[in-house]
């Protein structure tokens, strides 16, 4: 069970922190700013109550491979209709896809829990199988709902028919480097405009926790339960803001402060980036006789930065990519978000495969690092990076002048030299039209059940420490000296497991936060 959700919060990843363009900016006209939306007294905005969800296939047709597996694992799959713009309940509309794993209990279970994996841009109809997976015996009270947020999956999906699967890269060595990977942004972001202009507005995430009510609502229920990993932590926050007093029992894991986020998710992440590409070095060298990388630390960094100058004097290539330097170490960061010994393992090969390029010899990818490979380098995952910065873009704009992004790049760089030209670079956002909405000022006090690890390289562990602080009723269970990025149901540490199990159980908070020992 640990594939989808792994998948879920390292794609989050690189999704995470979209990239910007910092040269002259897009003219597109900038929508006025609208004020929030205001719920009703029961929390929901006005309009009529969405009918109830007709269950049905999830396949469409014989060549749905996809929907064919969700149906021979006993899920089935609906639509919810809402407005493709809230604010106006009246006008245009759009239909989510959702899916249902249904609760086996007796007296009928606890109602709805919702599964969100993160991203943005993430699918979600599988879900409910990976999250009845870690849930044990807990699953039979649950109705385990998945939904294909808006403008992913079969949500109204948006693709801007881009040349790569995610905006995010490395900015490069100096100036030249940084206007030509500004550029790049500049045209992802026009492409977005052309191809998907008109609904851009609202692929938000107000617009999505709203979408969530709806569901909510089609299910008859007066609460839902929730499970947020990445940005689905955010997600969650919005939505118990604007829907006061409908979430239930809600799991946040990877935890993004809402006072953070924005176009940059990746901006604060920097050190933590750091220490985990330092902490797979170490555990490289350790194991110096099957990898031949370097005896300590600093030995094999030494080599990744030797693959670095070798890309950006000339592109690598693997099979069909050609690999520069404003890709080489995306593919590193994009590795970081496990600490298992399979995953480091995996880079320590990728890492040989690269050298070999870099050699000159005729490489063919593994498998994993063709994975990444593809998602970065070709279209077939255009979809998802499109999805991706719609949201982001849409919530939060980039405005600052493109000396004031290199300036602050170059600071960043030189702190943090190998993940601050990443997650300090522009993004599609410099060049996305101003969001319609203000960002969400979160003071909500429901009682949650945070998860983080202390390494966290995606969602830095100070940002559960933040969402904790203002929370008192909350609990936070922590899992020590890991760089895992979303960890229950996916690590398979027992402490954490145990834990959140027992609350979701129950909906008993453990009576303090709690700190695991990885396994």
């Amino acid at each position: 069970m640990q594939r989808p959700f792994r998948r879920a919060v390292l794609v989050a990843l690189a999704a995470t922190a979209a990239l910007t363009a910092a040269a002259p900016a897009l003219a597109v006209p900038a929508p006025a700013l609208r004020d929030p939306v205001v719920p009703d007294e029961t929390g929901t905005p006005a309009g009529a109550p969405p009918p109830e969800p007709l269950w049905g296939d999830c396949a469409r047709g014989p060549q749905d491979t996809r929907g064919a597996r969700l149906d021979a694992a006993g899920l089935r799959c609906a639509e919810v209709t809402v407005p493709v713009d809230h604010a106006d309940p009246d006008g245009p509309t759009l239909t989510l896809a959702v899916s249902r794993l249904a609760a086996t209990a007796d007296d009928g279970g606890d109602g709805p829990l919702l599964v969100n994996g993160g991203g943005p841009g993430g699918r979600g109809l599988h879900l409910p199988l990976d999250a009845a997976a870690a849930l044990g015996e807990t699953a039979a009270r649950y109705d385990l709902i998945g939904m294909d947020p808006r403008g992913i999956g079969r949500s109204a999906p948006v693709d801007c028919g881009w040349p790569t699967g995610s905006s995010v890269r490395s900015a490069g060595a100096g100036l030249i480097d940084f206007l030509a990977a500004s550029a790049v942004q500049r045209d992802l972001a026009a492409a977005c405009r052309d191809t998907a202009g008109p609904l851009l507005p609202h692929l938000t995430t107000r617009q999505t926790a709203h979408d969530l009510d709806r569901v909510r609502a089609a299910l008859g229920a007066e609460r839902l339960h929730y499970l947020g990993y990445s940005y689905g932590s955010y997600l969650g926050q919005v939505y118990g803001q604007l829907h006061p007093g409908r979430l239930g029992r809600t799991v946040l894991d990877g935890v993004m402060d809402p006072e953070r986020y924005g176009a940059h998710p990746l901006a604060d992440t920097t050190a933590a980036n750091e220490a985990a590409l330092r902490e797979w070095a170490a555990w490289t060298a350790d194991r110096h006789g099957t990898y031949r990388l370097g005896r300590d630390a600093d030995a094999v960094l030494g080599e990744v930065d030797r693959l670095v100058r070798a890309a950006t004097a000339r592109p690598l290539r693997l099979g069909d990519h050609h690999v520069d330097h404003h890709t080489l170490p995306v593919l590193y960061l994009s590795a970081l978000g496990t600490d298992t010994d399979a995953a480091r393992d995996g880079l320590a090969r990728d890492t040989l495969a690269l050298a070999r390029a870099a050699a000159g010899r005729a490489v063919t990818p593994p498998a994993g690092l063709d994975r990444r490979l593809r998602l970065l380098l070709t279209e077939e995952r255009s979809a998802f990076g499109s999805a991706q910065a719609a949201v982001l873009c849409g919530d939060a704009a980039d405005r600052r002048t493109t000396l004031t992004r290199y300036l602050e790049l170059r600071a960043e760089s030189a702190r943090h030299p190998f993940a601050g030209p990443v997650a300090g670079n522009t993004t599609p956002c410099a060049h996305w039209p101003e969001p319609r909405e203000p960002l969400t000022v979160v003071d909500d006090p429901t009682p949650v059940l945070l998860v983080a690890a202390t390494g966290d390289p995606r969602t830095s562990y100070d940002h559960a420490l933040a969402v904790r602080e203002r929370r008192p009723g909350a609990r936070l269970v922590t899992l020590a000296d890991s760089t895992q990025h979303g960890v229950y149901g996916v690590l398979g540490n027992r402490c954490v497991d145990e834990a959140v199990n027992a609350y979701l159980a129950t909906g008993d908070l453990p009576a303090a936060d709690l700190r695991c020992t990885r396994e």
